[in-house]
């Protein structure tokens, strides 16, 4: 894996309907065995409100080199915590909590907004959240031998997976189902 190490301090600046959010990385921190990890605060204007949101663990991905934290119409701003990944609403402030990417600080490979969906992949999982219907869907990988590697996105409807042995699969984003 290529992890690019961020600058501490760095800063995600998101305008908000009540101020500027931002997403300060404090440090990068090693919980245990190479499990490598940023701490953040997020701050709205000038108030911390990182307990708000990450209650009491403010950790996100290490990796971020595919991290693309607002979606195009900047009504969305996807957090990377650790495990328990969430949305925020720019317009409301309100957190959604996606499903839980297990070992996220390791299979984390990034996040997209395509369209009206987040897509987010991981070695082990591909969640896709609808966010105008609010629903959720996800794939596994196919086997124990295989993990994802990455995604083309073809259009708004479809995506490759490329898989960890060089095959790839086209999948409709609005099933997640394999064509």
């Amino acid at each position: 894996m290529n992890f690019e190490v961020l600058d501490i301090n760095k800063k995600y600046s998101f305008r908000t309907i009540k101020g500027i959010l931002s997403l300060i990385l404090l440090s990068s921190v090693e919980p245990n065995n190479g499990r490598m990890l940023y701490e953040v605060s997020l701050m709205l204007d000038d108030k911390d409100v990182t307990a708000t949101y990450f209650e009491n663990w403010p950790h996100i991905n290490f990796n971020l080199n595919n991290y693309n934290p607002m979606s195009a119409d900047g009504n969305w701003i996807y957090i990377p915590k650790e495990g328990d990944h969430f949305l925020i609403n720019s317009q409301t402030l309100d957190k959604s909590i996606l499903p839980y990417l297990s070992f996220s600080a390791a299979t984390f490979i990034g996040n997209y907004f395509i369209d009206n969906s987040l897509i987010v992949l991981s070695y082990d999982e591909v969640i896709q959240k609808d966010l105008i219907n609010k629903t959720t869907k996800k794939i596994k990988k196919p086997s124990n031998n295989l993990s994802f590697q990455s995604i083309q996105f073809e259009n708004n409807n479809t995506a490759k997976l490329m898989f960890s042995d060089g095959s790839q699969k086209s999948v409709d984003l609005d099933t997640l189902e394999y064509q």
